[in-house]
């Protein structure tokens, strides 16, 4: 998954199905792992970021989109990025 952040990062997320997860949490934010499952909630996998690329320090916006095996996303200042298969994971 591809996530564009208010910090001008382009996080690129692993899917826990495929890549080992980074421990677990529960599905109530609030609750912690030991106390998860006791309170009827359920705990899910925290996903491995596989890559952090700074794209200029500018909020990103809409949505990352693939073509071509590239991806693009664009700034709050209309600057379209695409970073190329060899830049990720």
């Amino acid at each position: 998954m591809y996530v564009g952040t208010n910090q001008g990062l382009l996080v690129v997320l692993a899917d826990p199905s495929i890549w080992p997860s980074q421990g677990a949490r529960c599905t109530m934010p609030t609750l912690s792992v030991t106390d998860c499952t006791p309170a009827g909630y359920q705990l899910v996998p925290n996903p491995t970021v596989l890559k952090s690329l700074s794209l200029g320090g500018r909020v990103l916006r809409g949505e990352p989109a693939l073509a071509g095996g590239s991806v693009y996303v664009a700034n709050s200042q209309g600057t379209l990025f695409r970073i190329a298969p060899e830049k990720l994971p």
